[in-house]
């Protein structure tokens, strides 16, 4: 029985698989039920090596899509990004259109990073290479495409190299761009800064506003790198991993909406700070602005280099820590924290861990229950391999049911070729493993058959929560959709 978000179970069975009996028990389970399908994989139509599709990512799940930055999508590493879509009545993803910028050049590297408004009408594309100091391209959607509209460019001709665009984000209605230059060195050499530019509404004309700078900056501090934005844009959070010998430090920025004036409001800092932890590798803020999560991807305190992720709340003005979230199976040199996404209520999180499972990559998946995170999965992929990447860009639905993972060195048919994975965190369409309408015996037979360790795709039909294994867990969450 499901009760109260649980399920409750009190069984005697016995599991006969191939005609042998494999297990026979009498149970009663409690737990909380939280499951995704085996992945989708996204793939470029015109693959290649050394493609690396999945440098960056980010979804738009109000829209059904999907933009996959490639930044090596030629020979000549100009780059493209690709606009994925899902089909509303069975879920499938499928390429739909490929994006490039209309001057973009040899070893430009366009697809660096992607940031999309969530109903999809603006997305924006950085050219990280580009001469002198890198660009970020704007295209909107026309009818059922995308079109470029503009190029963003620092607007105070600073020297390069600059890193423009290695940060970025877009508020929900697009008029507000966040874009990060790591490089900058008007307070000190690599201190660092944001370059906050906005848009007229219902128009394509955008306008540089203001260029910030935190208040202790320092050489090497690297603040730009990493960065977000609040759903209404007018709260800032980014990141500077390498300030003080690379303990790092997040410092959060608002905006008044009345004047568009920005205003440092405070530094954030682990309170378990030590050196060489990088916390502000990666950034995330909650779309209604009262969450904030870090990552800190060399943190020591499971083991050298395992990562952790830290995550404030706000009261008032004031940013309080909350959790300091690591990875169940954390070992050494995972890289926990690498990447980080929050949903729109900040309650679902997805932490990528870029070397985790032997160097294989992996993804976590947390949830807030009050003030409490739960580690509700790990995902990766069955069949991967040694420095595919997996986990070093990962985003999140507003609605915190969609997780996307990048995985840009991933060999397929070609070296380095890349890919996306797309997971279904809520499980209720994979129970249905027979297609049929309905789970019930016939989906319950497939588990049986598939009982253990599976190699992604072809036999994980029953992997209903993406650990690679068919078990119990599977099991639970079959139960938990019966009917």
């Amino acid at each position: 029985m499901y009760r109260n978000g649980r399920l409750i179970l009190n069984c005697q069975t016995s599991f006969v698989i191939k005609g042998c009996l494999v297990a026979g028990f009498s149970l009663i389970l409690t737990t909380q039920v939280v499951a995704q399908c085996s992945p989708a994989q996204l793939l470029a139509y015109d693959p290649h090596s050394a493609q690396q599709l999945g440098s960056a990512v980010a979804i738009a799940d109000e829209a059904g899509i999907a933009l996959i930055g490639a930044n090596q999508a030629d020979p000549q590493s100009t780059g493209a990004a690709y606009v994925f879509m899902r089909d509303p009545i069975d879920g499938s993803w499928d390429e739909h259109m490929k994006l490039v910028g209309s001057d973009a050049g040899l070893g430009d590297f366009f697809g660096d990073v992607v940031a999309i408004t969530p109903d999809a009408a603006t997305m924006l594309i950085t050219a990280g290479n580009q001469d002198p100091t890198g660009a970020v391209y704007v295209f909107e959607q026309r009818g059922s495409i995308w079109l470029e509209q503009t190029q963003l460019t620092p607007p105070d001709s600073p020297p390069p190299p600059l890193a423009f665009g290695r940060g970025l984000a877009i508020s929900e209605d697009g008029t507000i761009a966040a874009i990060g230059a790591w490089k900058d060195t008007d307070g000190g050499n690599w201190a660092g800064a944001v370059y906050i530019f906005e848009r007229k509404v219902n128009t394509s004309n955008w306008s540089f506003q203001v260029k910030l700078i935190v208040s202790d900056a320092a050489d090497d501090a690297r603040f730009g790198q990493s960065l977000d934005l609040s759903a209404d844009g007018n709260i800032l959070v980014g990141g500077a991993n390498q300030l003080d010998f690379a303990t790092g430090a997040a410092y959060v920025f608002v905006r008044n909406p009345k004047t568009s004036q920005w205003a440092e409001q405070i530094k954030l800092t682990a309170s378990d700070a030590e050196p060489i932890a990088l916390f502000g590798s990666s950034v995330a803020i909650s779309g209604d602005g009262n969450t904030i999560l870090v990552g800190a991807s060399d943190d020591d305190e499971q083991a050298v280099g395992a990562g952790a992720a830290y995550v404030y709340v706000r009261n008032g003005n004031n940013w309080f820590e909350q959790a300091k979230l690591t990875a169940f199976d954390g070992s050494a040199i995972d890289g926990f924290g690498t990447s980080v996404a929050l949903s729109a209520d900040g309650n679902s999180a997805v932490i990528g861990a870029v070397h985790a499972t032997s160097g294989f990559g992996a993804a976590y998946y947390f949830t807030r229950h009050s003030s409490v995170w739960i580690q509700q999965s790990k995902f990766g992929l069955c069949d991967g391999d040694s420095l595919d990447l997996f986990g070093e860009r990962v985003d999140i639905s507003a609605d915190g049911q969609t997780a996307l993972v990048g995985s840009r060195w991933r060999d397929l048919d070609y070296m380095n070729q890349g890919a996306a994975y797309v997971y279904d965190l809520t499980g209720s369409a994979c129970s249905d493993i027979t297609g049929d309408g309905i789970v019930d015996i016939d989906d319950l037979v497939v588990v049986l058959a598939f009982w253990g360790p599976c190699a992604w795709p072809f036999t994980c039909l029953a992997d209903l929560n993406g650990d690679c294994t068919t078990s119990v867990r599977d099991l639970l969450i079959l139960f938990a959709n019966w009917g």
